[in-house]
């Protein structure tokens, strides 16, 4: 559930805006191209926080204490939309960077509780951890980043959009690690 709640504080905080880099690799440098995917049509960033010690006082400090108590260190929400880029099926995305990959992961997976609580199944060859949930949203961690896709459409191929953006980060130089 915690997954869940950060995705929706971040599209929340879509009004606010923020960038600058960390290590040299802003996140908005992190948020894959529609161009990656024969479907996806159209990419709109929404919000960029490369860093939440130094994040912009438009965005609420509720919100930053929150993001930064599940150990989220910057956070970032865009939106593809799928097939025409005039449609209305849109992937809402979200990315939140950890300290580590370990932290990361823990973020995801947390307690198989919690997993069974939210019909969460684990799958396999999908950057280093990742789950689906109600064939609605889907989690992955590359290194230190947790990418979440969400649609409500059964048209969208969650999955394929999340193995082609896991093979997009560990392709790019230097990749999210």
């Amino acid at each position: 559930m915690k997954g869940i709640t950060l995705s929706v504080l971040v599209v929340f905080l879509s009004a606010c805006s923020q960038s600058a880099s960390e290590n040299g690799q802003a996140l908005s440098e992190l948020i894959m191209p529609a161009s990656e995917h024969a479907k996806l049509s159209k990419l709109e960033v929404v919000l960029v926080i490369d860093d939440l010690a130094d994040a912009d006082r438009s965005v609420p400090e509720t919100f930053v204490k929150l993001l930064k108590r599940f150990g989220v260190r910057g956070a970032a929400n865009f939106t593809y939309t799928w097939g025409d880029p005039n449609g209305y099926l849109l992937i809402d995305g979200n990315i939140h960077r950890f300290s580590s990959a370990e932290t990361a992961v823990n973020n995801l997976l947390g307690d198989q509780s919690r997993l069974d609580a939210v019909n969460a199944v684990k799958l396999e060859g999908i950057g280093d951890a990742a789950i689906n949930i109600n064939d609605q949203s889907l989690s992955f961690v590359s290194g230190e980043l947790k990418v979440t896709l969400t649609a409500i459409q059964k048209e969208i191929d969650l999955e394929s959009v999340a193995h082609a953006y896991a093979g997009w980060l560990s392709g790019r130089e230097g990749g999210a690690r």
